[in-house]
């Protein structure tokens, strides 16, 4: 399952507009391919999206996405960017997402 803007929490929050190629959400350039803006939606869809697939979450409740996506946006220290950071938090603090 894929994890689509209109299940999302916040979708009405985040920001679904790129003003340029650097903020594109179909190209990635260096530091934005490795860290998280949490203001914007594609790349929270993304990233959640990417943590899914990588825990092998096949046939996962819409409802185990919407917890970690809060988790995301309201736990996760703020000053943890990057990726692989912030995915080794969840790890580390919610064992039941490994």
């Amino acid at each position: 399952m894929a994890y689509t803007k209109d299940q999302m929490v916040y979708k009405d929050k985040y920001k679904w507009t790129a003003k340029s190629d650097k903020d594109n959400p179909n190209v990635r350039h260096g530091k934005e391919a490795k860290e998280l803006n949490r203001s914007e939606g594609y790349e929270m869809r993304d990233f959640i999206n990417s943590l899914a697939d990588s825990w092998k979450w096949k046939d996962k409740p819409v409802s185990l996405y919407n917890n970690l996506e809060r988790i995301i946006i309201n736990e996760v220290p703020r000053d943890i960017h990057k990726h692989d950071e912030i995915k080794k938090w969840i790890e580390q603090k919610y064992n039941v997402f490994k």
